[in-house]
């Protein structure tokens, strides 16, 4: 049997604020002695009362996407500039979008739309050696699933590439670059009614 640090999740609350490293908060109890403590002090999870009472500083939330519709399977990739590039799929007024935005010196981009007016299942997005943010998703053409790939430059965004040849359905893909600066996609597929994982190599631009 598995005993897990915690089993039961806590009441609590979540509190935003604006300060310093110096700024106090303090909880009253009716019926213990307050609990007081610093935002210093929370650089990892500060305990009172022997435990009975945690803080924890957490991340600060932004809302990438979503506004216009349900946003899901997101995916996030690390350039070389330090940027950093989501990509997620989201469902609008009946058809789907692939979507892109990047992060950078603390400031999120415009969102481009890398695809639009199939249906679409899961992205993944890494940036080659050659600069050029790839962002690959599965998508349905008639009755079969395939994965197309679309790069971006810095400047403007090429034409989507069908990347799988086989029926499929392909999907479950997922892109990674390498220290050379090649992508390697994987990803599962169907030939002849067997399923298999696949391999795709992207090098010096191909």
């Amino acid at each position: 049997m598995l005993l897990w640090p915690r089993p039961v999740w806590p009441l609590g609350l979540l509190v935003f604020l604006t300060g310093d490293r110096d700024t106090r908060l303090t909880l009253r109890f009716e019926k213990q002695e307050p609990v007081s403590f610093t935002v210093a002090q929370l650089e990892s999870v500060a305990q009172f009362m022997g435990g009975a009472v945690e803080a924890e500083r957490l991340p600060r939330l932004h809302r990438v996407g979503g506004e216009a519709g349900e946003a899901d399977h997101p995916s996030i990739a690390l350039a070389r500039d330090g940027a950093l590039w989501v990509a997620w799929q989201e469902y609008r007024g009946g058809s789907e979008r692939v979507l892109a935005r990047r992060l950078a010196g603390g400031a999120w981009g415009e969102t481009a739309v890398v695809a639009e007016g199939a249906d679409a299942f899961k992205t993944a997005v890494a940036e080659a050696g050659d600069a050029r943010l790839w962002v690959v998703w599965a998508a349905r053409e008639n009755t079969e699933w395939r994965l197309w790939g679309r790069s971006f430059d810095g400047t403007r965004w090429a034409p989507s590439e069908k990347l799988t040849a086989s029926p499929g359905p392909n999907f479950h893909h997922k892109l990674v670059a390498d220290h050379a600066g090649r992508l390697w996609l994987v990803w599962q597929g169907f030939v002849d009614g067997q399923s298999d994982i696949f391999l795709r190599l992207y090098e010096a631009g191909r």
